[in-house]
């Protein structure tokens, strides 16, 4: 899994130093960080968006979307998740060129 990857982690870290992300919090029980290196993916599948968090037992169904607007219902999804003011998030689509 990728939570499992060191050379992620490794590369992630040390991309993380040259921004304004405070890498050394990073492990250390920092009270920002409840999750270090935690992943969720969002997909479509039959009509449905579906939230796949490696640290819940199963998919969780988040609602409808489709194909074409499965970005900005991701973008929903995530923006619920943060708080209003956190910056120290990375967003990745993976999308047929």
């Amino acid at each position: 899994a990728l939570e499992e990857d060191e050379a992620l982690a490794a590369s992630h870290n040390e991309q993380a130093r040259q921004g304004d992300t405070r890498a050394e919090d990073f492990g250390q029980g920092g009270a920002a960080f409840t999750a270090v290196l935690h992943f969720i993916c969002y997909v479509c599948h039959n009509g449905t968006l579906y939230e796949l968090d490696g640290l819940r037992k199963g998919p969780v169904a988040k609602g409808p979307t489709t194909p074409h607007t499965l970005l900005r219902d991701t973008a929903r999804e995530v923006t619920r998740l943060l708080p209003p003011d956190e910056l120290r998030v990375n967003l990745m689509a993976l999308a047929p060129s």
